[in-house]
């Protein structure tokens, strides 16, 4: 049986993103007839919580601390974690160490790991990842890398990661529960959204990253030909961001359009309350979110960007617009707004690509695969635990 350890840095917050939920969706689903799961928490103990009410109480967990690395005042701190580390990997009998695609544990995990001649695995997930912390971070201390898009492929050999090093692995949907068109309308009337409004939402921890601003510009500008459209925004949001989302809201004089939800732990109903989903992001890999508004037959638009055309496209199962560029966004959700069949078809046709190439069964069939691969025989040595193989601490491709 294969020893897993997860290693998992919380930020203290109960959003939990994307990577939380994913994972969650591995450690379920992994065949315990192969695989053990353990995680190891890094930072903030809240995935402890969300583990239990999932009912994974088989899952083993551990708790260390790893100081920020890139923090002069924490380096007295980082020998001594960095051993604990290596000692958990020893005294576990862990086979692999995979790191849930943050940048925290990258470092820790890519020394601590191959010190205890264990691979060290990393999900990526999103492009800034590779275009502007790849280096930083010490990535290529890492022997393994799972993408979660295609057109990551591009940027890893840009940094001279051989192709046997890496494998695109996409996200798997845990298909949400469908909501009743009830359930939808309760919502509206909760919120005080006017009856027969057009309601544009999307689901997302709402931070720059994801374009929510150009989603504001959008609507300022679809305000002046649609005023009877309503916008739903689920998600946390932090004090400091939500004032100057609401100084955005105001200049464009959509105080009244503009309805912030918060976290949800269920969206299906908000998803439900939608008659157009919106992604505007800058950067992403393949978002949960349109994949679930899709499985839940929400017509989807969002921006191309990252692995988004992969999940989405254009014309088929959604509708795709540049990034920060608020004159498409608009111009894209004005389709839907007069065309409603348009809608639909792209909703069902979206419901169709997620059930035939994004299923959980696919992503834990090739993530087993890649597993067993990496602890084989010769997998150790392939990923560069090999003596010869290494320069500097680093693997060479």
């Amino acid at each position: 049986m294969r020893r897993i350890l997860f290693t998992v840095h919380e930020l203290g917050t109960k959003a939990f993103g994307g990577a939380t939920l994913d994972l969650v969706s591995v450690l379920k689903g992994l065949d315990r007839t192969r695989f053990r799961p353990s995680v190891l928490l890094t930072g903030d103990t809240s995935f402890t919580r969300l583990l239990a009410s999932e009912g994974l109480d088989d899952v083993e967990m551990h708790h260390l601390a790893l100081p920020p690395w890139r923090k002069l005042k924490h380096w007295p701190r980082i020998p001594f974690a960095m051993r604990n580390l290596e000692r958990l990997i020893r005294v576990g009998r862990f086979d692999i160490v995979h790191t849930n695609g943050g940048y925290h544990d990258v470092p820790y995990v890519g020394v601590a790991a191959r010190r205890a001649g264990v691979p060290s695995l990393v999900t990526i997930r999103c492009f800034q990842e590779l275009c502007e912390k790849f280096l930083l971070y010490r990535f290529p201390r890492v022997d393994r890398y799972i993408l979660v898009a295609r057109a990551m492929e591009e940027l890893l050999s840009r940094y001279g990661i051989a192709p046997h090093r890496y494998r695109v692995i996409y996200c798997g949907v845990n298909p949400p529960r469908r909501a009743s068109p009830e359930a939808g309308q309760e919502i509206r009337r909760r919120h005080d959204i006017p009856a027969g409004s057009f309601v544009v939402g999307t689901v997302a921890n709402l931070a720059p990253i994801k374009g929510i601003e150009t989603l504001i510009q959008a609507a300022g500008l679809f305000n002046q030909s649609a005023p009877d459209v309503v916008y739903l925004l689920v998600g946390g949001c932090d004090s400091p961001y939500r004032e100057r989302l609401n100084a955005r809201i105001a200049d464009h004089g959509l105080q009244q359009k503009i309805v912030f939800a918060g976290y949800q732990s269920d969206v299906a109903p908000y998803v439900s309350a939608m008659d157009a989903f919106v992604l505007p992001s800058l950067s992403e890999g393949v978002p949960l979110s349109i994949l679930e508004a899709m499985w839940l037959e929400c017509p989807v638009i969002a921006t191309s960007v990252g692995g988004v055309p992969e999940a989405l496209q254009e014309g088929e199962s959604g509708l795709l617009v540049p990034k920060e560029n608020p004159q498409a966004l608009a111009h894209a959700m004005g389709r839907l707004f007069s065309d409603r069949e348009l809608g639909r078809k792209l909703a069902q046709r979206g419901r169709r690509c997620v059930e035939e190439r994004f299923s959980v069964a696919q992503q834990l069939d090739a993530l087993s695969a890649y597993y067993e691969e990496i602890c084989g025989p010769w997998g150790a040595e392939a990923v560069g635990l090999h003596p010869a193989a290494m320069t500097d601490g680093v693997s060479v491709p």
